[in-house]
């Protein structure tokens, strides 16, 4: 349909560095912030009316002005990262549930209408246009690898203030849980408590990471 939906766009996470080391057959390459970016306006926002929120964890004060040039956020907040747990599994994960309940809580606060909230982390790849208008109502839509699927969620309003919610469910559980494999042990259990019905829109391809001659990755990578 060419018919333009009412988007917020919501970005959440961190900004810098290097989030990781992705290693699998003899690939050893670092994760690259802010890189897909225009793969995001191209293949998130198409045309349709878009609004964007940003919760972001900086380093310094000339990120948030490079997010503002290139996405010109309705609102943003900008903090140096907070330290919520001194051991780093129980930190990455509260720091990732914080930055994402309050970026996507800046769009519910709006008082705007929309027809859908999209929230995405800052180093995800899209390569291929996404079709939002399949969404469904008080359905959730996940995309990533199959352990967390967090790097694009997709709902309406109702749908993704749970996702805001779950903020204080992480919290009584990575407070409790000796056992943190990954962030899937949170948010399963809790899509399931809700009766919340997940479903992706897009599919990991981790064929990409090989695409690129160069030590930096695409690991986040969406199609």
């Amino acid at each position: 349909p060419s018919n333009k939906l009412k988007l917020a766009v919501c970005f959440f996470g961190r900004t810098y560095g290097h989030q990781t080391m992705y290693s699998s057959k003899a690939v050893n390459k670092k994760v690259r912030f802010l890189f897909g970016l225009q793969s995001i306006r191209e293949n998130v926002f198409q045309n349709h009316d878009v609004d964007v929120y940003c919760h972001a964890w900086v380093d310094c004060q000339s990120t948030k002005e490079k997010i503002i040039k290139l996405l010109n956020p309705k609102d943003i907040i900008v903090e140096k990262q907070k330290e919520f747990y001194k051991d780093v599994i129980p930190q990455a994960f509260m720091s990732q549930f914080f930055s994402r309940s309050k970026s996507i809580d800046l769009a519910l606060s709006s008082n705007k209408e929309y027809d859908l909230i999209v929230a995405i982390r800052y180093d995800v790849f899209f390569f291929n246009p996404v079709n939002y208008h399949v969404v469904e109502k008080n359905k959730l839509y996940i995309d990533g690898d199959s352990g967390t699927r967090d790097w694009h969620f997709v709902g309406d309003c109702t749908t993704m203030k749970k996702i805001v919610d779950m903020l204080e469910y992480a919290s009584f559980h990575i407070e409790r849980k000796t056992h943190l494999p990954s962030q899937g042990v949170i948010y399963f259990p809790y899509y399931k408590s809700l009766n919340l019905e997940t479903e992706n829109l897009l599919n990991y391809n981790p064929q990409i990471i090989d695409k690129y001659n160069t030590d930096i990755c695409l690991v986040r990578s969406l199609d």
